[in-house]
């Protein structure tokens, strides 16, 4: 984003942080979630004491600081306000990403950039520049199965090669909230505009799950709501907005998990040294085109800074590109993925058969030690036999009295009762 010129003078120059400035986006947002509670503060302030069991009234006092073209792929933070002495960030989410702690951080940096530039403060003095406390909270409402409550940690993404955590003097916590209907009622009879989009995007799915294209399923769902009063006044006068913000966010979120499949297969199919290969193949024409796609960039930046304006045909140029950057960067996110999930999931294997083998091995060794014993048992058995038949020769012996003179010459090893 281009820097804000303002004039310093020279004895406060060497006295202050230069700061960028970013600007709020006072445009209709792409997201229905983001539209409804930056336009009606009133449900935003219900939502935060729902949120924070608090109980304020004047929506006034909030003050909305959300900030534009901060997060890098254009993955702005939804709605960000200030309300007493806390930072809210709110985030509206369908899919889940261990990412988020990471993506707040960065908001958050310029968050408190911007507002130490607003208030004139110089992080340079020996006063204390006191800031609201953060909060981070991220609403999510996707089709994959999730905890109505879940944190996320920064410290969980400080690991090494071998993905053993490693200490830090920083840590971010995000507060991810399951608001899917009938998940979190709580929350949702503290905030009826929330449980009323809650509602919303539950009927839109169950239409699309009979099988309605999107255009219809948003028609249904569109009018059943109004019918119903829920959400009607943001779905009378601004059907058509409303239309057009779900079309672009189901077409998004369509193309980027197609894209992510389709990288996901190539990965877990190439193997160790295919996937290797390629991933950096791609790696090497990302930056490529990256490097390119900068240098375009820059040529319109400078003729903008000459006077000259951006014509429609540069525009689409900068959007081409962007989106050629962003799905560049999913593909080899997901092909990343998926050559770690292939690779474990053949370790798994490998160890799985290395313990059969092992128990293959211990049951052979069992199976010779049962046939020693089987011996040994019937060796057992001959010698009890032959000393039973020994003990009733004998026994009568003693009943009759015999002499050893007058038994035959074959008896006359056995000693008689009387010689002992």
């Amino acid at each position: 984003m281009m820097k804000k010129m303002r004039f310093v003078p020279w004895k406060r120059r060497l006295y202050r942080l230069p700061v960028r400035y970013f600007f709020g986006n006072r445009n209709v947002k792409d997201r229905l979630f983001c539209y409804i509670f930056e336009h009606d503060r009133k449900s935003l302030l219900k939502l935060y004491n729902a949120l924070n069991g608090t109980d304020y009234r004047d929506e006034q006092a909030l003050q909305i600081v959300t900030l534009d073209n901060v997060v890098y792929m254009a993955m702005n933070n939804d709605v960000a306000f200030l309300l007493g002495a806390s930072l809210n960030l709110y985030e509206h989410q369908s899919t889940l990403c261990p990412n988020l702690p990471l993506r707040f951080l960065i908001y958050l940096a310029a968050e408190f950039e911007s507002l130490v530039g607003k208030n004139g403060g110089n992080i340079y003095g020996s006063s204390l520049i006191r800031l609201p406390a953060p909060r981070c909270v991220v609403f999510y409402n996707g089709e994959d199965a999730a905890e109505e409550e879940q944190i996320l940690q920064l410290t969980d993404a400080f690991t090494d090669e071998n993905g053993k955590k490693q200490k830090s003097c920083l840590n971010l916590t995000v507060r991810v909230l399951n608001i899917n209907y009938g998940y979190n009622e709580e929350l949702m009879s503290g905030c009826r505009r929330l449980e009323e989009y809650s509602l919303f995007v539950a009927k839109l799915k169950e239409f699309q799950r009979r099988d309605f294209s999107l255009d219809e399923a948003i028609d249904s769902a569109v009018a059943y709501c109004i019918e119903h009063r829920i959400l009607d006044d943001i779905l009378l006068p601004f059907q058509t907005e409303v239309k057009k913000m779900l079309l672009t966010e189901y077409d998004e979120k369509k193309t980027m998990k197609a894209f992510r499949k389709e990288a996901f297969q190539e990965g877990y199919q190439k193997g160790e040294t295919k996937g290797y290969q390629q991933g950096e193949a791609e790696r090497q024409k990302l930056a490529q085109e990256l490097q390119e796609a900068q240098r375009h960039i820059a040529e319109l930046q400078e003729a903008q800074n000459q006077g000259a304006s951006l014509t429609e045909g540069k525009k689409m140029l900068l959007t081409e590109y962007d989106e050629k950057k962003t799905m560049k960067a999913f593909r080899k996110e997901a092909f990343q993925e998926g050559y770690q999930k292939g690779e474990a999931e053949r370790q798994k294997l490998a160890q799985e058969l290395q313990e059969a083998q092992r128990q293959i091995a211990e049951l052979q060794e069992m199976r010779e030690q049962f046939a020693a014993l089987q011996k040994m048992q019937a060796q057992l058995t001959a010698l009890q036999q032959q000393n039973e038949e020994l003990r009733l020769f004998t026994d009568t012996l003693r009943n009759k009295d015999i002499s050893l003179e007058a038994l035959p010459q074959s008896t006359q090893q056995y000693p008689t009762k009387k010689e002992g």
